[in-house]
């Protein structure tokens, strides 16, 4: 059961860390493709391209869970995985906040 629970807690994290990346991706390919629009419209858009990206980057989440719940299956690798999760995560959230505080 524990084995269980430590794969789901792994993968967890690397699909938020995946759809956070999606959804970063989406917003800097709309933005150097349609000229630097003001990001603190990104919210009140009254078209479906909020609700887009965001379906999306859900999607690529679902992805990279499946994807990382299928390589942990092995105690070496999982191992492996766990590493790079905790020196990647924790920095990946620290520079998303900054982020978020100095550019809305």
């Amino acid at each position: 059961m524990t084995d269980r629970r430590e794969r789901i807690a792994i993968t967890s994290a690397i699909a938020a860390m995946a759809g956070a990346l999606a959804y970063v991706g989406q917003r800097l390919w709309e933005h150097t493709r349609g000229g630097g629009a003001d990001p603190l419209l990104v919210l009140y858009d009254p078209r479906i391209a909020f609700h887009g990206r965001a379906l999306a980057a859900t999607w690529w989440a679902g992805v990279a869970f499946a994807l990382a719940y299928a390589a942990t299956a092995d105690a070496r690798r999982r191992a492996r995985i766990i590493e790079l999760v905790a020196r990647s995560v924790v920095p990946f959230a620290v520079v998303l906040a900054v982020l978020t505080l100095v550019w809305p």
